[in-house]
C-alpha cells in the first residue's frame, strides 16, 4: 500500500513538473532545405494542443483531476471503514494512517502547481533565465 501510494505521488509530481518544463522550452524549428523530400503528418490534436508541452500539460491535468476524484472516494471509503471498525484500536490506527496518506497525497497533487509558480518566480528574480523563457513558463502555468 505504501509503495503504491508513493509511486502514484511520484508519478504525478513528475508529470506536473515535466509538463511545465517542456511547455516552457522554446526550441527553434527550421524548415528543411527544399531539395529534401519531406513527409508531413498532420496533428489530429492541433485544435487543442499545438505542441508537446501542451499535450503533457493536458495529460497532467487529467491525471491530477483523476487523482483528486480517487482521493475523495478513498476518504469516503475510509470514513465508512472508521464507522465499521467498532472501536478496535489496531483497526483505528491503520485507518488513521491511511487517512493521513490520502490527505498527504491530495496536498502534494494540489501543491505541485504552487511549486511550479514558486520556481518560476525564483528564476525570474535571480535573473538566471532570460525573460522570454520566463514569459513562456508563466504562460504555461497560467493556461492550466
Amino acid at each position: 500500500m505504501k509503495k503504491t501510494l508513493f509511486f502514484v505521488i511520484l508519478v504525478s509530481l513528475v508529470l506536473v513538473a515535466v509538463g511545465g518544463i517542456v511547455y516552457a522550452w522554446e526550441g527553434t524549428t527550421e524548415d528543411p532545405p527544399k531539395s529534401q523530400s519531406v513527409f508531413t503528418i498532420s496533428n489530429p490534436l492541433s485544435n487543442k494542443f499545438s505542441n508537446l508541452g501542451e499535450l503533457i500539460n493536458g495529460f497532467a491535468d487529467i491525471v491530477a483531476y483523476l487523482l483528486i476524484i480517487i482521493a475523495v472516494l478513498m476518504i469516503i471509503w475510509t470514513g465508512f471503514q472508521f464507522i465499521t471498525a467498532q472501536g478496535k484500536p489496531e483497526r483505528l490506527k491503520e485507518l488513521s494512517s491511511r487517512m493521513g496518506f490520502i490527505v498527504l497525497g491530495i496536498a502534494i497533487v494540489i501543491g505541485a502547481r504552487l511549486i511550479v509558480n514558486i520556481v518560476i518566480n525564483t528564476l525570474e528574480s535571480s535573473g538566471a533565465v532570460n525573460q522570454s523563457t520566463i514569459n513562456a513558463a508563466r504562460d504555461a502555468a497560467n493556461s492550466r
